[in-house]
């Protein structure tokens, strides 16, 4: 079998496109994520999920951004980076529409890099632990969402000062690396003795949750800020040196990417029809 130019330069395109897609293989999965939801076709136990304020704010960048984007960039960058979730020829309306929602008509070339940044983390992360977030609750079963909204100073002093907590940053504080006495070793710095007292609470705090909620189903206990179960009015909790309740985590961006987004697109499409 000869394959044609055509052909070839189809699949060097999609070789170089990563995508993270769910395969229903019609025997261990038949139906799509969506359909088992609506069909609450779930384990029914307590969930907890969350993600950080700014889920890709470095480490996702520099795998998928143009090189020197975190000096800034430009529009046409933002478009060319967006292939990664909009991979599809016909998508190229969506990621204009969604480019003019974090974009708008700036011109600043630092501005459209964090604008971009948030973007992705909520394409990627944000918007779809919410959606998960809803269909748990909507089956009844006991959920609590969080943002995260540190990182430690080991990273911090290693990434640019505008990166705030990023996709993962978590993970050290809910492990207790603080604590480790063995010489965790992250980007050549040693873990051991470079915590500060902040951190070392923070520490705290967060594995309490973690272990109340593997022991309970709750995160709550004895000296915790209450963290509230995520109901009809989406409550979660905002993970710091300070932790507060709050409610409807990032709701304009999410309306924009569930709800305004379709509605722009079929309105486009009629409009194509006349």
């Amino acid at each position: 079998m000869q394959l044609t130019e055509e052909e070839m330069q189809k699949l060097v395109e999609e070789a170089q496109t990563v995508q993270f897609v769910v395969t229903n293989d019609g025997h261990f999965l038949t139906k799509t994520m969506e359909e088992s939801f609506q069909n609450h076709e779930i384990h029914k136990v307590p969930f907890m999920t969350g993600v950080t304020n700014q889920e890709c704010g470095w480490l996702l960048p520099n795998f998928l951004a143009p090189p020197g984007w975190e000096e800034g960039m430009d529009r046409d960058q933002v478009l060319s980076t967006m292939s990664f979730l909009y991979h599809k020829p016909s998508d190229q309306r969506i990621k204009e529409l969604v480019a003019d929602e974090y974009l708008g008509t700036s011109e600043d070339r630092q501005a459209i890099r964090d604008s971009a940044m948030e973007m992705m983390g909520d394409v990627m992360f944000t918007i779809p632990a919410i959606q998960t977030a809803n269909f748990h609750r909507d089956t009844g079963v006991p959920v609590y969402l969080y943002e995260f909204q540190e990182a430690s100073s080991v990273l911090q002093k290693k990434r640019p000062s505008f990166v705030k907590s990023d996709h993962g940053d978590e993970i050290m504080f809910v492990l207790g690396f603080c604590f480790a006495d063995l010489n965790v070793t992250i980007e050549g710095d040693t873990m051991k003795g470079m915590c500060t007292e902040e951190e070392h609470e923070l520490s705290r705090t967060v594995m309490a949750y973690w272990a109340n909620f593997a022991r309970t189903g709750s995160p709550n206990g004895a000296g915790l800020v209450d963290w509230p179960r995520y109901g009809p009015e989406e409550e979660f909790l905002s993970l710091g040196m300070k932790q507060q309740a709050g409610k409807r985590l990032k709701e304009e961006r999410y309306v924009f990417l569930t709800q305004t987004l379709q509605e722009k697109m079929r309105a486009q499409e009629k409009h194509s029809e006349l």
